[in-house]
């Protein structure tokens, strides 16, 4: 039986948004700044405690861990309209947490035959993420909007936090 435990620091780092290029252009309001589609680094911290073993002289193999997960200013693809045109941008949530466990188990039942399985557990949700947008795609996946003036235009104030990570 091995037992381990692991600390590790994740960054990805910031830029502009080549998702945005395409739909955009690198200024997609021409002012001379690229704000629009400029994103920060993310950074992850993750703790891993778990174990591996080899039991029954060999027969069977069962490893397990669980996880946490912690982000800041996590990229997130979203919907934009800057102008008349809708696109993605990758824009930063706050903060975002995930909780995790693994397990897996492989048995030899005789010499042709191996049964194995798994099992894993997410539990996802962003911790800080408020953005604002007029995209129908991003207030209908917060599920909230409230109404705004921004800089002259009509936008919803948006917060995603406790929702779930996408794919998750």
């Amino acid at each position: 039986v091995l037992l381990f435990g692991s600390w590790a620091e994740a960054r990805k780092p910031g830029g502009f948004s080549t998702l945005a290029v395409g739909a955009f252009s690198l200024d997609p309001n021409a002012d001379g700044n690229p704000e629009e589609i400029l994103f920060d680094e993310e950074v992850m911290e993750v703790i891993e405690l778990g174990f591996k073993s080899v039991l029954r002289n060999g027969s069977v193999r069962l490893n397990g861990a669980l996880f946490y997960e912690d982000y800041t200013d996590r990229q997130v693809s979203v919907q934009k309209i800057i102008g008349d045109t809708l696109g993605n941008v990758i824009k930063n949530a706050a903060g975002g947490e995930v909780f995790g466990a693994e397990i897996d188990v492989t048995m030899a039942l005789n010499d042709k035959v191996t049964l194995s399985g798994g099992y894993s557990y997410l539990d996802s949700e962003y911790t800080d993420f408020k953005l604002s947008s007029t995209g129908a795609g991003e207030i209908s996946r917060a599920g909230n909007c409230e109404i705004a003036v921004i800089s002259g235009e009509t936008t919803c104030l948006i917060d995603r936090t406790g929702n779930v990570f996408e794919r998750a």
